[in-house]
């Protein structure tokens, strides 16, 4: 019995040793290379091991690929959203007495047009401004109208080749 239980002890010792080796990947790749149309990109590889992992921010501004593969082309990745997200723009102070920053931090370069709409959907004031996607401050001044809500309709129209960005903001004027 002795035997038994030490054979067995054995044999469990032996088989966790032979599967505590590891397999080391490697890559063999003879030739690849890149195809290109106006709206797609295909990588191909002639080889074993063709992987590429695709990584991209949480705002979809950049794409990072890794692995053995890596595509070598002159496209964009990142996916432009037609509206300004939460950091693209600032406007403050909200309420105002009457003028009002506009903070633009957008990296898009383009012409910004600036529209403001009173409560009845009037159109009170309208302006376009060159930006050169660096960062501007921009006063708007409210002080010779009422006090109500009013509404900022902001749209960048981009160089070329960019996605056309707008945003509409509230403003509530005051008279105190």
């Amino acid at each position: 019995m002795k035997k038994l239980i030490a054979a067995s002890i054995l044999l469990v010792g032996l088989s966790f040793n032979a599967n505590a080796q590891a397999e080391v990947q490697q890559v063999i790749n003879a030739s690849g290379g890149t195809s290109l149309d106006q709206d797609y990109s295909f990588d191909w590889s002639i080889g074993e091991l063709a992987l590429v992992n695709n990584m991209e921010s949480p705002d979809n501004r950049f794409r990072l690929t890794n692995g053995f593969l890596q595509p070598y082309s002159i496209l964009t990745y990142h996916k432009e959203k037609s509206y300004f997200e939460k950091l693209d723009i600032r406007v403050y102070p909200n309420p105002t007495k009457g003028p009002v920053a506009i903070d633009f931090f957008t990296m898009q370069k383009g012409m910004i047009a600036l529209t403001v709409v009173n409560d009845g959907g009037k159109v009170i004031y309208q302006e376009s401004i060159a930006y050169n996607g660096l960062g501007q401050l921009y006063e708007l001044n409210l002080q010779n109208y009422p006090a109500g809500v009013y509404t900022l309709y902001i749209y960048l129209d981009p160089e070329k080749g960019a996605v056309r960005k707008s945003g509409a903001f509230r403003v509530m004027k005051l008279n105190y």
